[in-house]
C-alpha cells in the first residue's frame, strides 16, 4: 500500500557537510508517498542554500526557514505544518536505508499500530565507508501502551529517541517537544507511547545514527545537561499517577540518567554541588533499583557500588555507557 502520506521532518542547523547524504537517502526511498519538511533553524553555514537547491529539484520538499530556537521548537514547527497521517523524524546528520519508510509503514499496516519502531546502527565519523548492513528481520514485537512504556524506560528493545519511529499524527494533539530544552526526547516519547493503543517494533537496522564530535551527546559537560533529570523526574511523577505499573521502570530510567551524568561530570571542585545532587538522587533510589530484577544488570551493578561511596562509584562508572 502506497496510499498513506508520511511526513518526514528534518530539523537543519549548520550541517552542510552531512546534508546531502541525509536528504538523498530520503528522496530515494522505495516508499514514495512522502512530504519532506526541511526546517532551517537559523543556520549560519550553507545549509539553507543546499535546502533551497533540493526544494527546486523535488516537489515533495517543503522548506521553512526561521530564527534559531533549538531542536524542540524546530520539530514542533514541522509537526504544525505536516499533512501526513504519519510522521517520522530524521536528524540532519543521520541518514536512512532505502526501505526505512516502507519498513515502518508496513509494520503499522500489518498490525494496525499507532507507532512503529525500527532498529538503528551507530556509525562513527570517518568509518562510514566500512558500513555493511546484513541483519535479518526478527519476528516483530507487538505491545500495548503499558508494555511499550515499560520496555522504553527499562531501556530494552528501543531508545527514547524521536528518530527511528513512525507516529500517527493524532498522537501529538496534546504533546509538544519542550521548548528550549535538551534531552527533549526524554520528556516527550513516553507521552506519545501513552497516547497510543498499539506499538510494534522490528529489529531491522534501517536508521543510521551518526556519531560526531560536535553533537550534543558527545559535547563537553554543561549545567544545561541537568535538564535530563527534570525529565526523568517528571516521568516518575507521570507514571506514579497515570501508570503505576511502569513506575519501577521510570525509577530505573532516572537512576540510569543520574549515573550517565555522573560518568561525564568533570572531577573538578566547581562541580561539587552537582555531584552532591546526583549522589543524593542515587542514594534515594538505589535500594529500589538493586532489588528490581527487571532493571538492567548495569543499573543494579551501579546501585550496588554506590554503597561504597560516590568517589569509588564515580571512578568505576567512568568508562561504562548507561
Amino acid at each position: 500500500m502506497n496510499d498513506i502520506l508520511v511526513s518526514v521532518i528534518i530539523p537543519v542547523y549548520n550541517v552542510e557537510r552531512y546534508l546531502d547524504r541525509c536528504i538523498n537517502s530520503i528522496i530515494n526511498q522505495t516508499y514514495s508517498n512522502i512530504e519532506i519538511i526541511l526546517i532551517n533553524d537559523g543556520s549560519t553555514d550553507k545549509s539553507l542554500e543546499k535546502c533551497n537547491e533540493y526544494k527546486d529539484k523535488d516537489s515533495r520538499i517543503k522548506l521553512i526557514s526561521k530564527k534559531n530556537s533549538g531542536l524542540s521548537d524546530t520539530r514542533n514547527c514541522g509537526i504544525n505544518v505536516a499533512t501526513g497521517k504519519f510522521l517520522t523524524f530524521i536528524d540532519s546528520d543521520d541518514w536512512i536505508t532505502s526501505d526505512y519508510i516502507k519498513h515502518l509503514i508496513d509494520l503499522v499496516n500489518s498490525y494496525q499500530a499507532d507507532i512503529s519502531v525500527t532498529s538503528y546502527l551507530k556509525v562513527w565519523e570517518g568509518k562510514e565507508e566500512v558500513l555493511r548492513i546484513n541483519d535479518k528481520d526478527k519476528k516483530p514485537v507487538i505491545m500495548d501502551s503499558e508494555e511499550a512504556i515499560v520496555f522504553l524506560l527499562y531501556q530494552r528493545l528501543f531508545t527514547t529517541s524521536a528518530w527511528g519511529k513512525l507516529f500517527k499524527q493524532e498522537l501529538f494533539k496534546d504533546v509538544n517537544f519542550p521548548s528550549g530544552k535538551i534531552y527533549e526526547d526524554m520528556g516527550t516519547i513516553y507521552k506519545l507511547f501513552y497516547n497510543a493503543k498499539k506499538i510494534v517494533y522490528a529489529d531491522h537496522k534501517t536508521y543510521l545514527y551518526f556519531q560526531r564530535g560536535g553533537s550534543i551527546v558527545n559535547s563537553p559537560f554543561s549545567i544545561k545537561r541537568l535538564e535530563y533529570l527534570e525529565f526523568t523526574k517528571e516521568c516518575m511523577e507521570f507514571t506514579k499517577e497515570m501508570l503505576p505499573s511502569a513506575y519501577s521502570a521510570a525509577v530505573s530510567r532516572h537512576f540510569s540518567a543520574c549515573f550517565q551524568l555522573l560518568s561525564i561530570l568533570p572531577r573538578d571542585k566547581v562541580y561539587k554541588e552537582i555531584r552532591s545532587v546526583l549522589y543524593i538522587e542515587i542514594a534515594k533510589y538505589r535500594k529500589m533499583v538493586l532489588g528490581d530484577r527487571k532493571a538492567r544488570n548495569i543499573n543494579r551493578y551501579a546501585a550496588f557500588i554506590s554503597y561504597f561511596g560516590i568517589s569509588i562509584a564515580e571512578y568505576l562508572v567512568k568508562n561504562i555507557r548507561f
